[in-house]
């Protein structure tokens, strides 16, 4: 039994002339579709749907590079077969994850490929925080474009941001933790910083004045 298939631009797709079991594939728009009687066909297939799923192959592997070392050398638990070519999927599992800008992966001595992440379609290296940041755990690479490893699925580094987030209970801070400045007068229980209590003092600073001298104690109240 031949399986028959027409191909065209979509504009000149016509389902009236189709017959039951005929593809039909878009060039243009890169769909397809199945007929299944003359005015009666379905899209079974977009660029978007195809794409993401052509897969050559998936492989797992173990990294236990340090953290600090920007090439990851991961050893496959399989090997065989394994190749670099588009769409390659490799399935990692990192004892000690990434600290450091600009990572690369070297799978099985096949050398050193950037790793990029993906946004809204564009690639972009991992150049910046939090992007290139993963704890220990499993990261899910695809080798793109023959030239890059894409960083499909990353449970490391959403472990890594878990671990390392504020609790919203008593939070201990670290660094220079930043808060917006209150408005002069403002007695709440929003956070003073540093600028408000300066303004503060400098405020009462200038409404000190002295109207008698003498000697004696001076008792000073702020309000």
């Amino acid at each position: 039994m031949a399986i028959q298939m027409r191909r065209g631009n979509a504009a000149n797709y016509d389902e009236t002339k189709m017959l039951p079991g005929e593809f039909a594939v878009a060039t243009d728009d890169k769909e397809v579709y199945i007929a299944f009687g003359a005015g009666d066909s379905k899209r079974v297939l977009t660029e978007d749907d195809a794409v993401p799923n052509i897969v050559q192959g998936v492989w797992t592997g173990k990294c236990t590079t340090t953290r600090s070392t920007q090439v990851k050398t991961v050893t496959l638990d399989n090997p065989e077969g394994f190749s670099l070519r588009s769409d390659v999927l490799i399935i990692v599992s990192f004892s000690s994850g990434n600290n450091v800008a600009n990572p690369k992966l070297n799978v099985n001595n096949t050398g050193e490929v950037d790793v990029k992440y993906n946004t809204d379609g564009v690639l972009y290296p991992l150049s910046s925080l939090p992007y290139y940041q993963w704890g220990p755990g499993v990261v899910i690479f695809r080798y793109y474009n023959d030239r890059w490893y894409k960083a499909s699925a990353d449970m490391g580094h959403i472990k890594y941001l878990n671990d390392n987030k504020a609790n919203l209970d008593s939070p201990a801070f670290t660094g220079t933790p930043l808060a917006p400045t209150a408005a002069a007068g403002t007695s709440n229980t929003q956070i003073a910083t540093t600028a408000f209590v300066q303004n503060a003092v400098s405020a009462a600073e200038k409404s000190l004045t002295a109207t008698d001298k003498g000697s004696g104690v001076v008792k000073l109240s702020l309000t």
